[in-house]
């Protein structure tokens, strides 16, 4: 046998060596499927009814290790309350109710924001100010809702919110912002589910927009629809209508009349005043 041949036969057996192995090893095991480490073990459902358990949280059905630190139902409704008011996106998003048990879902709360709730948790949980209480009774009057000047509403609410009502009341504002919403000094009533001063705001459709005072009878400006006011720098209630104060303008809108979505501005012609104008439609 020449030499080129016996070269092509040591080839060729390493050929078929391997040709061998592959399938023997196909044929002796059975392929890892493409999908197998995509399976989730999905844990039992915990719904968020108030039925949380004891302690550490546990439900009976097992040991459940909690990180949070609430040992009573009270303290984690009390939670539960802070981040319902202050991430209400976030609270929806996990179905974080304002009041249920020692669950899974305070767990999952407590691990984003319990950091923060820790720094401030002790004026969240402490007692209303009596002092407060006296200069919000002396002052408000039943709103659209509950009596929220009522012993039982003040001394089950937020402290911070009690205090920073009490504090405008003294300093005379007609409506208050507290948890990045906006509230009406006189009756403690939410005016605003969102905060005007940190929120860009858009002319809502073109007509006598802007007005010089927060109240129905100040002189008027014309802005078409899609104007860009930017944020606001306070705002106020006439008892009737929300107004909020536009820094670049220099005037006055009624939160009926603003949007927060980017509207196409038109390029209407901005006519100036209209002095006393009142049919605002509002």
């Amino acid at each position: 046998m020449n030499k080129n041949a016996k070269v092509g036969l040591v080839i060729a057996l390493f050929v078929l060596v391997g040709v061998g192995g592959y399938y023997g090893y196909k044929m002796l095991y059975k392929p890892k499927e493409e999908d197998d480490d995509d399976v989730l073990i999905l844990p039992p459902p915990n719904n968020d009814d108030g039925l949380g358990g004891g302690g550490s949280g546990g439900s009976g059905g097992g040991a459940t290790s909690y990180t949070f630190p609430f040992t009573t139902t009270e303290e984690g409704n009390k939670f539960r309350a802070w981040v319902n008011t202050n991430y209400p996106t976030y609270a929806r998003q996990i179905d974080l109710d304002v009041s249920g048990g020692l669950n899974s879902y305070v767990e999952k709360a407590w691990k984003k924001y319990g950091a923060e709730y820790s720094k401030i948790s002790s004026v969240v949980l402490s007692k209303v100010d009596e002092a407060d209480i006296k200069t919000i009774q002396g002052f408000a009057v039943k709103g659209s809702g509950a009596d929220k000047s009522s012993d039982a509403y003040l001394k089950s609410t937020n402290p911070s919110f009690v205090k920073k009502w009490a504090s405008k009341i003294r300093d005379k504002a007609s409506a208050f912002e507290w948890a990045n919403q906006v509230y009406r000094t006189k009756t403690g009533d939410l005016l605003l589910n969102w905060n005007p001063l940190k929120t860009t705001m858009y002319i809502k459709e073109s007509g006598q927009n802007l007005r010089s005072s927060p109240n129905q009878t100040s002189t008027t400006y014309n802005r078409a629809k899609g104007y860009e006011l930017g944020k606001g720098g306070s705002f106020a209630h006439d008892g009737t209508y929300t107004y909020i104060y536009i820094p670049y303008e220099k005037k006055w809108i009624s939160s009926m009349r603003v949007t927060r979505t980017k509207l196409s501005f038109t390029g209407e012609d901005e006519f100036e005043q209209f002095n006393g104008f009142t049919n605002d439609n509002e």
